[in-house]
């Protein structure tokens, strides 16, 4: 959700950089520029429907997807598909 690419210090490094960020709309140029971001598979996307979710205790019951639509038992911070919609764990 950050617009602006977040600063990485030099000494923090991935285990692998096959890994694909969605960025806000207008804002994969910042990362495809930024030291380390621009390593990364980024997509541009519209993540403004993206809501943090108040969760009752049936849904939480529910299944909950990544973005390429597998199922995650133990959902951790990140965007996910819960009940149909594009949720933000924080």
């Amino acid at each position: 959700m950050a617009q602006t690419p977040p600063s990485i210090f030099h000494y923090y490094s991935f285990s692998s950089y096959s890994s694909t960020i969605h960025v806000p709309t207008g804002c994969k140029v910042a990362y495809q520029t930024a030291a380390i971001w621009q390593e990364f598979n980024i997509v541009e996307e519209d993540l403004s429907d993206i809501k943090t979710p108040v969760l009752s205790h049936e849904e939480k019951k529910a299944p909950c997807y990544d973005l390429q639509g597998r199922k995650v038992d133990y959902p951790s911070k990140g965007i996910y598909i819960h009940n149909g919609k594009k949720v933000l764990l924080k």
